[in-house]
């Protein structure tokens, strides 16, 4: 994708390496240009690859059926039913994040897929199913793919586009209940540092407003045995965390956008550091300090005598 040359890695990759949990992906299928599937049917996981975020990127002019091959491979969005967003969003408005003013429920889902039964006894036979519409995929990717423009101009000191701005705020209720032209504030002005301080303070808006979308945040993932450790993913409205097809997006673009390596937990002081490279599942990540204390050793040490007889 063009525009974005300056946020590929020395690697080659757009994506960052980054301790995350599994997506689980229903079976979906396509209804004209709804994406369905049955809540609590089989599912598949998988942890979030290389290819991710650029992949979804392509899909802002992609057809149902690109957008459904997708869907069938990395998950879904979850777009709850009355506010459009992804139905981990926070029900009140944190600062420093422009928000639709009506959101305030306290637990959103998709839509239901509308069945008619003739009884009760049916009615309550019958799987749940949930939908969601394309167009709310090609918006968020048609937003990711701009805030990264944005991102990739403002790095290298260049002007942005106010096309960019347009894809970025193009959903943005909070905008459009305002009759507000996009952008609304004149962009590329420079104070007297050189410094495109508005465009990247709303720019920031933008990847916050991810982030607090996802509800990415450090959590404790000791639920499917083995060592208890720390990994970025969302919370649900039970606090259990999962990591879900848009945290994994929203998690994407803030390490793309800050021009970070990557960003994992020292599997011993547990502090969050940059990798040289993608931590396998299952693999310890040490920080440097760590390392130069002879924490990898010390680790290996204890495993090899727990496992003698």
């Amino acid at each position: 994708m063009t525009g974005i040359e300056g946020l590929i890695s020395a690697d080659g990759k757009l994506e960052r390496p980054a301790s995350q949990g599994v997506i689980a992906v229903p079976e979906v299928r396509l209804e004209a240009e709804w994406l369905v599937w049955e809540l609590f049917s089989g599912r598949r996981r998988y942890r979030p690859s290389g290819g991710l975020l650029e992949d979804f990127m392509q899909l802002e002019t992609a057809t149902p059926e690109a957008i459904h091959r997708f869907a069938r491979q990395r998950g879904v969005l979850g777009i709850c039913e009355r506010h459009g967003l992804p139905m981990t969003h926070k029900t009140t408005v944190p600062p420093g994040v422009r928000w639709p003013p009506e959101s305030h429920s306290t637990y959103c889902m998709p839509a239901r897929v509308p069945r008619t039964f003739r009884t009760t006894k049916e009615r309550q036979a019958a799987p749940i199913e949930l939908r969601e519409h394309v167009s709310s995929w090609r918006a968020f990717a048609r937003e990711a793919a701009g805030i990264l423009r944005l991102a990739n101009a403002l790095h290298a000191g260049h002007h942005t586009a106010d096309a960019d701005w347009m894809a970025v705020y193009a959903r943005d209720p909070f905008i459009h209940d305002a009759k507000r032209p996009i952008p609304w504030w004149p962009t590329n002005r420079r104070d007297r540092r050189g410094d495109n301080r508005s465009d990247k303070i709303l720019a920031s808006s933008k990847v916050n407003e991810w982030m607090v979308l996802g509800n990415i945040r450090p959590m404790l993932d000791w639920f499917r045995g083995g060592a208890a450790r720390i990994i970025f993913t969302a919370a649900d409205a039970s606090g259990n965390p999962h990591t879900t097809l848009f945290g994994a997006l929203a998690l994407q673009v803030l390490l793309v956008v800050s021009s970070a390596k990557g960003l994992t937990i020292c599997s011993s002081c547990q502090t969050p550091f940059v990798p040289s490279r993608r931590p396998r599942h299952g693999e310890r990540s040490y920080c440097e300090d760590c390392r130069e204390s002879a924490a990898p050793w010390r680790d290996a040490k204890r495993d090899q005598r727990a496992r003698r007889p």
